[in-house]
This record gives structure tokens, sequence and C-alpha cells, in this order.
């Protein structure tokens, strides 16, 4: 059920999904000494029945976790309550886009099988659950209004961080494969060439320039992290805020992506902060 046309992972694993014991899991991480984890799953609540298992098995341990997870799960209380008494703090969704058609296009019509964005949003919130949203732009019904819109959502839904990217069409997957049938590719191998920089549009949307979409990304993330967003979302005290622990973590993260935004923009692929020379003057935030 979970293949998204833009993901290199699943097209890599053909779909396939592989589950590690609870208690092998549980045992690594006590083994380790630390409290705090982050779950490296593309989708820990995939398999619902393994994801109770795995967090009655966490919860004797009082550790806390993120993880990424499918906003579908917004709609199983109980899982979620055993999510958090077993020490999930956060987790990352990838919601991707506001619009009906582009999820369907994605393959992700899952999405708003449990409800609306707002309402599955309303529910993590209310079991003191933060969320990272990720959104992606540049399907056909994509334009800059969308981003705008999309922007405007992610404040007002006071979500702790959130990610706006343009697609990259990874070898492999299903989008890669249309926009090369379609001639839509501007570099058919995009990830050899030299001169290849982060936010760099590789196709031609259907709606707006490679430059307008690729500006549009980068003007989403300066929106979403500049100060005014930063210090309305800190007002939600039953997940962002909710303990001293959870404000540290929100503050920590959002300051640094409000400074690093601009930094990344036109690094060169595989190349360290220290190796980039900025080909223009950077932008204030």
């Amino acid at each position: 059920n979970f293949k998204c046309d833009f993901c290199s992972i699943t097209a890599f694993h053909k779909a396939s999904q592989n589950h590690r014991p609870a208690r092998e899991v549980v045992a690594e991480m006590e083994a380790t000494g630390s409290r705090r984890f982050f779950i490296v799953d593309d989708n820990i609540v995939s398999q619902p029945a393994q994801a109770r298992e795995l967090c009655r098995e966490l919860k004797p341990l009082g550790v806390s976790w993120v993880g990424q997870a499918s906003i579908h799960i917004a709609a199983d209380g109980e899982l979620l309550d055993l999510m958090v008494a077993s020490g999930c703090r956060g987790v990352l969704i990838g919601m991707e886009s506001l619009n009906p058609d582009n999820l369907r296009d994605m393959g992700k019509e899952w999405n708003l099988a449990g409800g609306s964005y707002a309402e599955s949003l309303r529910r993590f919130r209310e079991h003191g659950v933060a969320v990272y949203g990720t959104f992606v732009f540049g399907y056909d019904n994509d334009d800059r209004a969308a981003i705008r819109q999309s922007v405007e959502f992610a404040v007002e839904q006071k979500l702790f961080l959130a990610a706006f990217n343009h697609l990259i069409p990874f070898p492999g997957t299903p989008l890669y494969r249309r926009l090369q049938e379609q001639g839509r590719l501007l570099a058919p191998k995009w990830w050899l060439d030299p001169a290849g920089r982060v936010g760099e549009v590789t196709f031609r949307p259907q709606r707006m320039e490679p430059e307008e979409l690729q500006e549009g990304c980068l003007e989403a993330r300066r929106q979403f992290y500049r100060w005014g967003s930063v210090f309305r979302r800190m007002c939600d005290r039953r997940a962002n805020f909710k303990n001293p622990t959870m404000a540290a973590v929100y503050l920590a993260l959002n300051l640094q992506a409000h400074y690093d935004i601009d930094l990344r923009q036109g690094l060169q692929l595989g190349a360290g902060l220290s190796e980039w020379e900025p080909q223009d003057e950077p932008v204030s935030v």
C-alpha cells in the first residue's frame, strides 16, 4: 500500500518490508545507555501490529524517541496512546501536498484516509505528539499559490518543524520514468553532473518554470522559519512547548533552521560547507 511515486527507498527495496524482533531492538537500545532515540524506519507504523508490539516492549525502558510515520495513524487512538506511553515525543509525517489530486498522482491517497490534515494534526496535538511535516512541490497541479498555501497551513497548524522541497526525480522511481518518457528531464543523469547544486530543479514542471519552483521552495522555508512563525508556533503548549525539554529542542532546531536556509542553497552536491563558493550574495532572512 505504501508505494510513493517519487520514493527512491521504495523503488530500491521493491516496496518490501522487513521487521526486526521488538525485543532485539529494545535490547540494542538498552545497550547504548542513551535515553533518547531517533528510530530510523521510514514508516514505523506501516504494520500496526508490529508497532504495538514494539511500543509495549519500549514502555518499561522509560526512554524518549521520535520516528517517521504515515499520517493515517492519527485515527488510531489506541496506537497513539501506546506510542506516547512508550516514549514517543514526535513524528515526521510526509504530508507532501494539500491537493488530493496530487496525492493520487504520487500514490499517497492514504494520507487522507483518517480524515482531513487539520483533523489528524489535532489528534496528534491532543496526544502531545509534535509533528515535523514535509511537503513536496512540482506535481502537475502545483503553482506558486499552492506553495504559499502550504506554508500558511503549516504555520496555522503550528508544526514543530517543516520541510518544503521540490520533487527530485531519483533514478528507478516511477516519477523518473514518467518524466523521462514525457521529455521533461532537464538533466537525465543529474546525479552525475559535477556542477549539480542543492536546490536546483532538474525537470520541467507543468505550471511553473524550474527557476520559479526553486525560488518558491526557498521562499517557503524562509517564511516558515522567520521569527514571527517561530514565535507563533511556539504557543502550542500541548506538544511543541509542553515541557522544558521539548521547548529547548524546539528552539534549538528552529533557530538552526532559520540561519541555515540560505547556506544550504547552492551547495555543490556531495560537498561540505567549507568547499562551497557561493555564486551570489547571501540573502538576509
